[in-house]
């Protein structure tokens, strides 16, 4: 069981139950989502369809690679994680827009449409890359929040507005509080700055301009919680800062993930032998939260947000920090790495995780580098596309955007989403559950993993005998290579020396 003391349900509606506080809240009400196309996004429309008697859903979408946004919205909803929801696919409604420009890119009907439907906004849309440039980051970021804010302002029966942004935004501190921190540059000017500049301009001061927040992400998102502040007054509005969001717990799949992010990528990479050598604090503990429990909370807020604007005259934004550090999967990056392999991999799964940047240069050298370029040279005598090394290097820009967070462990405080669960009915804790302290940790690991292989390492059950086969082979021929660089090199040292 990936839940300790909770049984599985696919929990649909019955006809027979009575709502609860929070499907009360959703019923007939019309929600607007941006960053529906992406991880969260799908969960929540997902969600919402499932479990809740929504009325309308507006997804702001952007046409991409020639797809209008009714045939991008199509493909999205194709996906396994929607195959239970398709009678209600009625409810969802496509409006074309961008983040990036005035009034979202809306046309000026459905910029109207949002203003006198909308109850509930669920601002999720954001740029998640640590390498992205700093326009399009402040841009999809921070300028997106204002314009979602200026149409938030006028809807006239809203009810709620949830931004979602990162426990992390404030990664400067060791410990982060559930509360406002003052952004180390105005919003407005920010914005006036990526608007004026030039691109060479941009990249020249970008470093100096960030620091000291180790990438455009988290610097990014810190600004733009200023934004949300400043609405209190007028928005019954809330701040929800996840952790770091990796593959679902229970719902509406087991271990389902669309992406390979964050830890994610360094799980894949690991397993399939691309990744044997991480620069990192190995003792460093990773603070995880499965996307359906931070949908879940995310869903739970807005109904707490209502609460507290109708019975309070004090308007202040409520702030969560949702974090797993009280669950079994606050874990160190030693035991991460422990995970099992996947079909079709270029190496024998194992990883090294080194502190001190002398020693791990050289091991990246002798077990990645070297080994890389001879299994592409092998390929090019093969007839086959030489991709290890071009691979490896989208690896490394990967683990050096990360390496500010495996050498730093924060503490994270969350006791709103505490008082927000106590406050919760039976029924609600049931439907929308967000308790991380149920969580079993060694079989949510192995659900992660398979889910892994199941989405991108092409594997299912009935490839385990052959591929237990195929990696006694591979581990045996893997270590021989291995070996070999480690003796050449040391009898090369030998004679220099």
């Amino acid at each position: 069981m990936l839940l300790n003391n909770l049984q599985k349900t696919r929990l649909f509606i019955p006809a027979n139950f009575t709502m609860s506080d929070i499907q009360n809240f959703y019923k007939e009400k019309n929600v607007c989502l941006t960053g529906g196309t992406g991880f969260l996004g799908k969960l929540i429309i997902q969600k919402l369809l499932r479990t809740t008697n929504v009325k309308t859903i507006y997804v702001i979408i952007r046409p991409k690679r020639g797809l209008n946004i009714q045939e991008r919205m199509e493909r999205l909803l194709e996906n396994e994680i929607f195959s239970d929801v398709r009678s209600n696919f009625s409810k969802i409604k496509a409006l074309a827009g961008d983040l990036c420009k005035s009034n979202l890119g809306l046309s000026k009907e459905d910029k109207e449409t949002l203003e006198t439907r909308a109850h509930i906004v669920f601002h999720c849309g954001a740029s998640v890359s640590f390498i992205s440039n700093l326009r399009e980051t402040i841009f999809s970021n921070v300028k997106s929040t204002r314009e979602v804010l200026k149409i938030a302002k006028n809807c006239r029966n809203l009810l709620s507005f949830v931004y979602v942004s990162t426990a992390y935004s404030n990664c400067t501190e060791k410990i982060i509080e559930e509360t406002f921190y003052d952004p180390p540059i105005s919003p407005e000017l920010l914005i006036n700055i990526c608007e004026e500049l030039d691109g060479e301009m941009l990249e020249r001061i970008t470093k100096g301009l960030v620091a000291p927040w180790p990438n455009n992400y988290t610097f990014s998102k810190a600004v733009s919680e200023k934004l949300i502040y400043d609405a209190k007054e007028s928005l019954p509005i809330g701040l929800f800062r996840p952790s770091i969001i990796t593959s679902t717990v229970e719902e509406p799949i087991e271990g389902w993930t669309d992406n390979l992010n964050g830890p994610n990528g360094l799980i894949f990479s690991i397993n399939v032998g691309l990744l044997r050598i991480i620069h990192c604090d190995s003792s460093v503990k990773l603070d995880f939260v499965p996307a359906d429990m931070v949908v879940n909370a995310i869903l739970c807020m807005a109904w707490e947000v209502n609460q507290r604007w109708i019975d309070t005259d004090v308007h202040e934004p409520l702030i969560m920090n949702f974090s797993g550090a009280k669950s079994e999967i606050y874990v160190s990056l030693s035991k991460l790495r422990k995970s099992t392999t996947i079909k079709n991999g270029i190496g024998y799964p194992m990883c090294f995780l080194v502190y001190n940047k002398i020693i791990f240069y050289i091991l990246n050298i002798l077990l990645h580098i070297i080994p890389n370029y001879i299994i592409d040279k092998i390929a090019v005598l093969l007839n086959k596309t030489p991709r290890v090394v071009k691979l490896h290097l989208k690896i490394t820009r990967a683990c050096n955007a990360l390496f500010y967070f495996m050498c730093n462990e924060f503490e994270i405080k969350s006791s709103n989403v505490m008082i927000l669960w106590n406050k919760l009915n039976k029924s609600d804790q049931e439907l929308f559950n967000f308790d991380v302290e149920r969580i079993n940790g060694k079989d949510y690991f192995k659900s992660l993993s398979k889910g892994l292989k199941a989405y991108f390492g092409k594997e299912n059950s009935s490839d385990i005998k052959q591929q237990r086969e195929k990696l006694h082979t591979v581990k045996s021929t893997y270590y021989g290579i291995i070996g070999s660089i480690l003796i050449l090199s040391l009898y090369v040292l030998i004679i220099l020396f």
